[in-house]
């Protein structure tokens, strides 16, 4: 009975930051758009353009940062770490 290759930590860990990261930014890229679509819908309130600010900063700092992560796990990762598909 042959054993199987052992899983590197390292991937794992990996794995599960970039799930992670990308759930956490699929949440705040909603609340964002949510924020976007309160501010226009209410546009003949006086400061309905702060909804769409504050919505569009937090979907393009949340979209920044998660690229960022991204590339750094995946830069760092050993050829041996990366899942060929």
């Amino acid at each position: 009975m042959m054993s199987p290759t052992p899983r590197s930590p390292r991937k794992g860990a990996a794995c599960y930051l970039l799930l992670v990261s990308a759930v956490v930014t699929a949440y705040a890229a909603f609340i964002g758009l949510v924020s976007i679509w309160v501010g226009v819908s209410h546009q003949r309130q006086p400061g309905f353009w702060v909804p769409i600010v504050a919505g569009a900063a937090l979907f393009v700092s949340v979209a920044y940062a998660c690229l960022r992560l991204f590339r750094h796990v995946l830069t760092h990762l050993k050829p041996e770490d990366v899942v060929n598909l």
